[in-house]
């Protein structure tokens, strides 16, 4: 059968991934119910950006680790070397914990590294691991509303962050110039400089405020000030807190019974999740045996 040069990229991009054994069009497309023959990639703008993302989504479909896969290999690693139960909940904190460590881990290292050639590869590859977490929102100078404009700045320059911000990457005005991040213990001796003060075209930011805005009760969300103290145009790029995994399913007796669509799945790519696993083996190895000594503790003390 005649394949379309996207299929074609589609087989050979997943055998060299190591995915596949064989790679002919029906094991690897029709086989996991996607035919791309029907999609008319004539009318997908052909090497252009839609067809491309739509090549990622599939290779994403199958390269991605489903979250039973990662509970079975910690199950499979931690029964080698002690026995006890798991229950899915536990192995859900530990992965999220081990997550919340690497997620820091990475966002170090990247602030740390050094200009050189070494280190742009470093970096490039801490960037793609934390890809499936940029985001960005636009800000503006209209009146805050959290229903209507929730990133409005009027009328004291506060700008009110999504609920999954993690950490800021950076801020860019409306004009394209960077917006320095300042801690509080700098912002008087800048608010006060007759040399540089912040000004409308050059503002300044401090992470962090209290009180409500515009009467609204903000006090569960992140945010940041504006200076001057007004409204302000501008992007702010950030890193999403990652989705906390669950595992979901039915038990019966003792057979589980998995349902990925209810399931909360991880976000990270495969060689991310590998790192993930080991951090969460050792989260729960350490939880074990604490629960090992404590137990024999407790036999030696009533014996």
């Amino acid at each position: 059968m005649t394949k379309s040069p996207v299929d074609h990229g589609l087989l050979c991009f997943l055998k060299s991934c190591g995915k596949i054994e064989k790679w002919t069009k029906q094991q690897c497309v029709s086989g996991r119910g996607y035919n791309i023959s029907t999609f008319h990639f004539a009318n997908m703008c052909a090497g252009g950006l839609r067809t491309a993302r739509f090549f990622v989504y599939l290779c994403r479909k199958w390269i991605e680790m489903d979250l039973l896969q990662i509970h079975k290999r910690i199950r499979l690693a931690l029964n080698k070397d002690m026995t006890g139960y798991l229950l899915p909940e536990e192995i859900d904190r530990a992965l999220d914990r081990a997550q919340l460590q690497e997620f820091r881990h990475l966002y170090g290292d990247d602030r740390k590294l050094p200009d050189s050639p070494l280190a742009y590869g470093m970096t490039l590859k801490i960037h793609a691991d934390l890809l499936p977490f940029k985001r960005s929102i636009e800000y503006n100078d209209g009146l805050y509303n959290p229903q209507s404009n929730p990133y409005g700045t009027v009328p004291n320059g506060v700008v009110v962050f999504p609920p999954d911000f993690l950490y800021p990457v950076s801020i860019v005005t409306e004009a394209g110039r960077s917006v320095k991040i300042v801690s509080e213990d700098e912002i008087g001796i800048r608010l006060s400089s007759t040399l540089r003060p912040p000004t409308q075209s050059r503002p300044i930011a401090v992470l962090g405020g209290q009180g409500d805005v515009m009467g609204f009760n903000v006090s569960t969300f992140n945010r940041m000030q504006l200076f001057p103290e007004a409204g302000h145009k501008g992007t702010l790029y950030y890193l999403k807190r990652p989705a906390v995994p669950v595992l979901s399913g039915t038990t019966v007796g003792r057979v589980f019974t998995y349902n990925a669509a209810t399931s909360v799945q991880m976000e990270w790519n495969d060689t991310a999740v590998d790192r993930l696993i080991e951090r969460a083996i050792a989260i729960l190895g350490e939880n074990m045996q604490e629960d090992r000594i404590g137990g024999d503790n407790y036999q030696k003390a009533n014996q």
